[in-house]
């Protein structure tokens, strides 16, 4: 598929989560943007490198080819700092568009949560034209506390969709799936 201007990407994107659905998610887009426009971040420092060296992550996505032009990353602070100033640049360049920049969790659901405090951690509360949007799939299922008077050997469950735990996780940020 050749990319037209209507498929492609103007502005800074980090992908988090560097398993199959991250990485095909990263690919796409990489080939739809300039070079270094779009990051890949993944937890485990060894897999990153060897997908550096071999342009392919081998363990989750054999046969697929990352684009020279897609950046990887180990270190998500340093991943968050480099797609912020991506942002501030595009921002200055670009005033006339909405968003600036976008984050994509492409985590499982058991680490959704996590991943997405990490990153409110990490960069606070958006800038203006900065969004965050999830691929997690699923329910979470959380034990709640029982209603007063009532015995028993479990105790009910309530189930979170992944807007309300990135919501409760990244306070401030527009969110989407």
């Amino acid at each position: 598929m050749t990319a037209n201007a209507s498929q492609s990407v103007d502005l800074p994107v980090l992908v988090v989560g560097a398993g199959a659905w991250g990485t095909a998610v990263a690919i796409h887009l990489a080939k739809r943007a300039p070079s270094g426009r779009v990051s890949l971040w993944g937890r485990d420092a060894d897999q990153i490198r060897a997908m550096s060296e071999s342009r392919e992550n081998k363990k989750y996505l054999p046969g697929a080819v990352l684009p020279d032009g897609l950046v990887l990353q180990a270190d998500l602070a340093q991943a968050c700092v480099d797609w912020r100033a991506k942002t501030e640049h595009h921002r200055s360049t670009h005033a006339d568009k909405a968003l600036h920049g976008l984050i994509v969790l492409a985590t499982p659901m058991s680490g959704l949560a996590q991943s997405a405090a990490e990153l409110h951690r990490l960069l606070g509360q958006p800038k203006s034209g900065e969004g965050l949007l999830w691929l997690a799939k699923g329910l979470r299922a959380v034990a709640t506390e029982e209603p007063a008077g009532i015995a028993s050997a479990t105790k009910p469950l309530t189930l979170l969709w992944p807007h309300q735990i990135v919501a409760g996780a990244c306070p401030g940020w527009t969110t989407g799936a």
